[in-house]
């Protein structure tokens, strides 16, 4: 078994996997294959220190007409810290030879979710169970890979709202994954316009990736190509945009120049995984980068305490961390920020150069609050669906109240169950078991108004701890606003 490499990033949890797609013709096979690379990402949690979760596949699923099988594109035992990632994705894992065809779901297959709590003495651990020992993430348009050019799918599970506590007879922990797909397209020819498909919560926004490997050649366009230790091909490398403000250090965290780095040299860059206009392929515009072996780490994401002067920080919880010369503070969507932004900053993600005492921060991404994602304007519901009403409204109880919920228009529904997660819609949620929900929005008039609403379904023979369903409210007259559990909780 082996252990992914250690980013230290934090509060809370989602997993992104990105699949980048990459279509070339399958060499003396006459069928069109391409290349699955995996990057994964996450989201706050402040319940544990680590989240361990063990994969050992990855796989696609055509859609149900298709007379394909299911593709296997990565087999192995790989424990990786969920609570490590944050406001990026980060490289997994580089397949070749996956053949041209649409597909409709991703799929992971999971050994083992490990919680452990560092902070009491002795660290707590506890172990979550996915019931079906595999998790489906069911697209809402096809996932097409097309030949000579690159899908990138982004599967962002939230494992906050994941870890499900329950009495089921045997006192497990369950782990009901929840989680968003999206979609980025490249047209492969300069000029068209981005975007073909956009599954999920997905727009053509470019994600913060982060990739390690190593300098190899360089690609049609004179790009150097950093590639991972599992490609193969250059095909399944990525294209480095590197700029006069991409910062690269040494392993002491000096600046060097990158026009002289030689072929082979080991480099861990952090970017943002932008559309190339000249020729419309995806490339990683550098902002930061460490050369050398030793490899780099991020930490938990933290909250600014105060500067201590000469580019010194320290957090709320006493850690202490220099920015380095040049080093970039930017927010989670790439934008760059002046040092001053840091001030008062919360749900930080400092990259580092790992074994220095204070960190050496080569890299500062500024993110949003922990569940709104909007700095605190949103407000957050967490209760039991008491019953659905409409297409848009629901009733559901909150803390022994009745709220009613409105979903906004343009808002989404994501439904987890089965070992099954996908979008839906209110009417499909069933109403013979008990359904946790976790609702986004803001207080109306007269209901929660929803962008956003989580649905966990138990399984029969589940039940909550924290109790069952509360009596049904009726249904609203029409006239005047209906009864409020008061005002939501807020975060």
């Amino acid at each position: 078994m082996t252990t992914y490499m250690t980013r230290v990033f934090a509060l809370g949890l989602s997993l992104l996997l990105t699949l980048m797609l990459v279509g070339c013709g399958g060499a003396g096979s006459g069928r069109a294959t391409g290349n699955v690379a995996i990057m994964m990402t996450d989201a706050p949690t402040e319940d544990y220190e680590q989240i361990l979760l063990t994969i050992t596949a990855i796989t696609l699923l055509p859609d149900e007409e298709s007379d394909a099988g299911e593709i296997r594109f990565f087999d192995g035992d790989e424990v990786i810290d969920l609570l490590q990632l944050r406001n990026h994705a980060e490289l997994f894992s580089v397949a070749e030879g996956v053949p041209v065809n649409e597909y409709a779901v991703v799929r992971l297959y999971v050994e083992q979710v490990e919680l452990i709590d560092t902070r009491t003495t002795p660290e707590t651990r506890d172990i979550a169970q996915l019931p079906s020992g595999k998790l489906d993430l069911i697209a809402r348009g096809p996932l097409t890979v097309s030949e000579g050019l690159t899908l990138y799918l982004e599967i962002d599970i939230d494992a906050a709202n994941s870890l499900v506590v329950i009495e089921d007879g045997s006192g497990e922990l369950l782990f009901r994954p929840v989680a968003f797909l999206a979609g980025f397209t490249e047209e492969g020819e300069a000029g068209k316009d981005d975007i073909g498909q956009v599954i999920g919560e997905g727009d053509d926004s470019a994600p913060m990736l982060t990739v390690q490997g190593r300098l190899r050649g360089q690609d049609t366009q004179e790009r150097p190509l950093l590639c991972p230790s599992s490609a193969a091909a250059q095909s399944a490398c990525v294209p480095l945009m590197v700029a006069e403000t991409s910062a690269f250090y040494n392993a002491e965290g000096e600046l060097i120049d990158p026009a002289g780095l030689e072929q082979g040299t080991p480099i861990l860059a952090m970017g943002l995984l932008q559309r190339d206009d000249s020729d419309g392929r995806r490339v990683l515009d550098v902002l930061s980068a460490v050369v050398g072996e030793r490899p780099m780490v991020g930490t938990r994401g933290g909250n600014m305490g105060s500067a201590q002067g000469d580019g010194m920080y320290r957090l709320t919880d006493g850690r202490q961390f220099v920015l380095l010369e040049q080093a970039p503070v930017v927010s989670q969507y790439g934008e760059r920020l002046d040092s001053e932004a840091l001030a008062g900053a919360s749900g930080l993600t400092l990259m580092g150069v790992v074994g220095t005492s204070p960190m050496q921060a080569a890299l500062v991404v500024v993110g949003g609050d922990a569940e709104g994602d909007d700095n605190g304007a949103s407000q957050v519901l967490h209760g039991d669906l008491i019953s659905v009403d409409s297409a848009d409204t629901l009733q559901m109880a909150v803390d022994e109240h009745v709220q009613w919920v409105r979903l906004a228009e343009g808002g989404r529904l994501v439904i987890s169950g089965n070992g099954r997660v996908g979008e839906g819609d209110l009417l499909a949620l069933p109403d013979d078991r008990l359904v946790r929900l976790n609702v986004v929005g803001q207080m109306g008039t007269e209901y929660f108004e929803a962008r956003q609403i989580i649905a966990i379904t138990m399984g029969p023979s589940e039940r909550l701890v924290s109790g069952g369903r509360p009596e049904h409210a009726g249904r609203p007259d029409g006239v005047g606003r209906p009864d409020h559990a008061g005002s939501p909780t807020t975060r």
